[in-house]
């Protein structure tokens, strides 16, 4: 007799993940675990309808989300990630799922690439790309040192996994984050626009030649 078949459902887990970013400690979730996204949403104390940033660990992973013109091409995109930045693109562009609860009605979708060890393990243990937003309450000050996410994750998070490069001290972090938010160019298809400055912001308009205040 045949043995019955059973639809195996993966479980998509609601762990909260904290890591240093190129700016500043970061923190969040598996885009899926509705349940993750909300608690991130719970650390920061930020409004539950706000959308929220997916960040990706290569190009290549990013773009395969994405229908995109062809400005946005391998060299654009990696020059363009290098400089501490973050993109706005049409949520119409998308070919791939972002749950609606990252989203939140938005028409745009913001997106970070970190081609980094970090990250890559980040993703890797979440089972997908995650969300990202900064380690602290909403409209706090950003952290930047390893002790201070780890005195933030003990007072404000019962659980989280702290993902770090194991081959580098601790002490070291500090100086590789800026400090400063990320700079945040939207495309509406057509246009470029700065929404917020970062520390690199007048190098990315330099180097990538198509931004405009």
């Amino acid at each position: 007799m045949a043995k019955s078949s059973k639809k195996i459902i993966k479980k998509i887990s609601s762990d909260i993940y904290v890591y240093p970013t190129d700016t500043v400690w970061g923190v969040g979730a598996n885009i899926f675990s509705k349940e993750g996204v909300a608690k991130v949403r719970a650390i920061k104390k930020s409004d539950s309808l706000k959308p929220m940033s997916v960040l990706f660990d290569c190009v290549e992973n990013f773009c395969s989300y994405f229908s995109l013109p062809s400005i946005f091409d391998q060299q654009f995109l990696t020059s363009f990630f290098s400089l501490e930045s973050t993109v706005l693109l049409p949520v119409s562009w998308l070919v791939k799922e972002i749950p609606e609860w990252v989203i939140c009605n938005s028409d745009f979708v913001g997106c970070r690439c970190l081609d980094s060890s970090v990250i890559k393990t980040v993703i890797s243990t979440a089972g997908g790309v995650v969300t990202t937003s900064s380690l602290n309450l909403s409209g706090g000050e950003p952290i930047v040192s390893y002790d201070e996410a780890k005195d933030f994750v003990k007072t404000n998070i019962e659980f989280a996994k702290i993902i770090i490069d194991s081959s580098s001290s601790s002490s070291v972090f500090s100086d590789r984050l800026s400090g400063v938010a990320s700079t945040l160019v939207k495309y509406d298809g057509v246009n470029f626009s700065i929404i917020r400055e970062g520390r690199l912001a007048n190098e990315l308009r330099n180097r990538v030649g198509l931004l405009s205040a």
